[in-house]
């Protein structure tokens, strides 16, 4: 069985793992969430200005100045800077020759703003050529009210990725101290907190085992101080109860040993529990050899046993006189009783030897 310090422990390590798992799961979910919105304003606000930079003729009649253009300006820094027709065609991309890039029509961030007509278009998804993923930001271009384009401005997100697996590290580390010394915290704390309870089970075991002088010796506060003084009285008292029960069953022995008539206890069931000397003189018997014994089979009397049963049974006194004949013929005084003692009724036979 395992001791209550342990299971209060793993329970307690148990919750506080659970914990600190889930917050910093959170606290992860929030800085990518806040990194992400940090990268979609600053694409969005470069897709602004380059929107504003482009002269919308160029966009049909000088194609390769708009390559030149972007090309200058973004070809050596992130992000990279794409420069969508409303068909899908690919003017200028600051990474690319334009020349050789498929048809862009398809793209999810491109179809937002072109095919549903929405200011903005966003797409994050993995990379096969470079291996990581990257989100997409894509605004539309205007002339006359019309959408005839759409730039786009794309970034990888290998930096969030290594970002997050350093905050991942570094949230582990913490769990790890946090844990430790949470653990060496409520290690101490159960063990304090379960050390008076243990030693009141070991001193009510052994009460149990009629060791009334052990005590509880821990020192304690507050209600587990309560708890240890509750054991201790109760120690004390069953001590002094015993030494009274023994005190008085010498009595009651020395009481039985020099009487001149003899004593016989017998049980509900039948079976004799107690018998004095003068009752050994008088069936001619130890005690050893009756204790445990039918009253029929130690008396040996159909007579007296008669009454004993009858005694029992109708839970009445009788005071008759008996003839024997084992060991010796002789007539006997009994006087047969009934005795309530630990709430069950035993019979008791008395019988005075008479001439």
């Amino acid at each position: 069985m395992n001791k209550l310090w342990l299971r209060i422990f793993s329970t307690f390590f148990a919750l506080l793992s659970a914990v600190l798992l889930g917050i910093g799961f959170v606290i992860a979910d929030i800085m990518k969430n806040t990194y992400m919105d940090m990268i979609r304003n600053q694409l969005s606000q470069t897709a602004d200005i380059i929107i504003k930079s482009i002269d919308t003729k160029s966009m049909y009649q000088h194609s390769n100045e708009l390559q030149n253009y972007i090309h200058h300006y973004y070809s050596h820094h992130d992000p990279r800077i794409t420069i969508i027709r409303a068909d899908g065609k690919v003017l200028a991309d600051s990474d690319r020759d334009p020349h050789k890039m498929e048809d862009h029509s398809n793209r999810p961030e491109f179809r937002e703003v072109i095919r549903e007509h929405h200011s903005y278009g966003e797409s994050v998804r993995r990379s096969p050529t470079l291996g990581y993923s990257m989100i997409y930001i894509a605004k539309p271009i205007q002339k006359d009210g019309k959408f005839i384009g759409v730039v786009r401005i794309s970034v990888t997100l290998k930096k969030i990725e290594r970002t997050l697996e350093q905050l991942w590290i570094s949230l582990g580390l913490a769990m790890v101290i946090t844990l430790t010394v949470s653990g060496v915290i409520g290690f101490r704390m159960a063990k304090r907190f379960t050390r008076p309870i243990e030693a009141s089970i070991q001193v009510a075991n052994r009460l149990i085992e009629k060791d009334y002088d052990s005590r509880v010796k821990t020192k304690a506060n507050g209600e587990l101080k309560q708890l240890v003084n509750a054991i201790n009285d109760l120690a004390i008292s069953l001590k002094l109860q015993m030494e009274e029960i023994r005190e008085n069953q010498q009595r009651l022995t020395g009481v039985l040993a020099n009487m001149v008539s003899g004593v016989m206890l017998i049980n509900p069931a039948g079976r004799i529990t107690l018998v004095n000397r003068a009752m050994e003189k008088i069936i001619g018997a130890s005690s050893e050899h009756l204790i445990g014994k039918l009253h029929i089979e130690a008396g040996k009397n159909f007579g007296l046993s008669q009454l004993i049963d009858r005694s029992l049974k109708e839970g009445v006194r009788i005071h008759e006189e008996v003839h024997i004949y084992y060991p010796n013929e002789r007539i006997l005084d009994a006087h047969i009783a009934l005795m309530l003692a630990m709430h069950h009724e035993e019979a008791k036979g008395s019988h005075n030897r008479s001439s």
